[in-house]
């Protein structure tokens, strides 16, 4: 059968929710005449190994190269500071990344949208957006994080309804949102219960930074903080069961002294009638749900036909390049780098960065006649991992090694 017709891929002036880069000559300035773009990079997501590519495009341009970045957010947030955002040690702005103005700097096409599957064989990627044209490459890369796994049945008519911690550039919206309305209902007559679904680093980390940022919040309203109280459920045996015993033991203790309840070996499959429900029947009341589980990631990569694995995440190799699509690379939480798998987090996003610019121009030179081999990229084996407490205190975590103090916050 004959294949179906699509729109012209999009091209020319920027339209209504994009924002225009100037090509750049090559070696020329800001006020060179724009040199033609012979190939399309496109950038799908504003992750951190994404706003590196940009930075590196506007600090040493790519001759007869056009980027075009989609995003649903023009903000970014970092995610090793977000807690501190939480709990009031950042201002919004302090651990954001302007996209618009990188991608004004970089010399990169913005486009307000999000991608909802790729054309492999026509290199097309289509918008999720009603009427917006496709967008045609000659290299691809992806970068749009993940989201937590909802394994839980909630009951759509009823008031608890989780707050999903990812796609994290949305979370600090929510979290405004959660803080009104948790300030508007506490009183000292009533006692509210946060349950936090998650208890890595980062679900104990957020609950530890909440508690603290509505303790400032209430005190300063001359109300009594303790009217608020924060649970932590997970299906596990220990918080932080990534991290050695040491940190998990450190965590347990400060757990208990602020008086989080820790509900161990629970497996939630269900939210209703104010209740998180576990499989074996047991519940915890609460009056709001933060969900911080295991990461998943969106549907339409896999049915794109790009190689994923069990979870969903693109298979790449050392490279970040698609293990069965040449010039489509992926990298961040969306990716699975098959040769060296390591954990979900910041820190490997952000070193994928460097690598990942290059091998986006070496590919897309041997386009162009010029044969540049991708170089393959390992990452470290094992991060330090600062973990905050809400206030000014770290737990440091690195393989064996457990530190902790308010010396490591500075």
């Amino acid at each position: 059968p004959e294949p179906e017709p699509v729109p012209e891929p999009e091209r020319g002036p920027a339209r209504c929710g994009e924002r225009a880069g100037a090509m750049r000559a090559a070696g020329g300035g800001g006020g060179a005449a724009a040199a033609p773009a012979a190939k399309e990079l496109v950038l799908v997501g504003g992750g951190h190994a994404h706003a590196f590519v940009i930075k590196s495009m506007g600090m040493r341009p790519e001759p007869g190269v056009r980027v075009t970045l989609v995003t649903q957010a023009v903000e970014t947030p970092y995610s090793g500071m977000l807690p501190g955002h939480v709990a009031g040690h950042y201002t919004r702005e302090e651990c954001h990344i302007d996209l618009a103005r990188l991608c004004a700097f970089g010399g990169v096409r913005l486009v307000i949208g999000s991608a909802c599957r790729i054309d492999r064989a026509r290199k097309l990627v289509h918008l999720a957006e009603p009427g917006r044209p496709p967008l045609r490459y000659d290299a691809l890369s992806i970068d749009i994080g993940s989201a937590p796994t909802m394994s839980a049945e909630v009951d759509a008519d009823q008031p608890l309804a989780p707050t999903p911690v990812k796609p994290i550039a949305d979370f600090s919206r929510r979290w405004d949102v959660l803080l009104r309305s948790l300030e508007e209902r506490a009183t000292d007559e009533t006692t509210l219960t946060v349950a936090v679904v998650g208890a890595g680093a980062g679900g104990v980390e957020l609950a530890l930074a909440m508690q603290r940022r509505l303790e400032r919040e209430l005190e300063a309203a001359g109300r009594d903080p303790a009217c608020v109280k924060f649970v932590i459920i997970s299906r596990g045996k220990s918080v932080c069961e990534s991290h050695n015993r040491a940190v998990q033991r450190a965590f347990t203790r400060i757990l208990r002294e602020r008086g989080v309840q820790v509900h161990l070996e629970f497996d939630a499959v269900a939210v209703r009638d104010g209740q998180v429900v576990a499989k074996d029947g047991r519940s915890v009341l609460a009056d709001e749900c933060v969900w911080c589980t295991q990461a998943s990631t969106q549907d339409w990569m896999a049915e794109s036909g790009l190689a994923t694995d069990p979870g969903g995440f693109v298979r790449v190799k050392a490279t970040l390049e698609s293990e069965n699509t040449p010039d489509v690379f992926a990298c961040g939480d969306c990716a699975n780098v098959i040769p060296h798998p390591r954990p979900k987090a910041g820190v490997f996003a952000v070193r994928q960065g460097p690598p990942l610019a290059e091998n986006l121009r070496r590919a897309l030179r041997s386009q162009l006649g010029h044969k540049h081999a991708l170089e393959p990229f390992k990452p470290q084996s094992s991060f330090l991992g600062l973990i905050s407490t809400g206030r000014p205190y770290c737990v440091a975590s690195r393989g064996a090694i457990c530190l902790e103090g308010a010396y490591l916050w500075k």
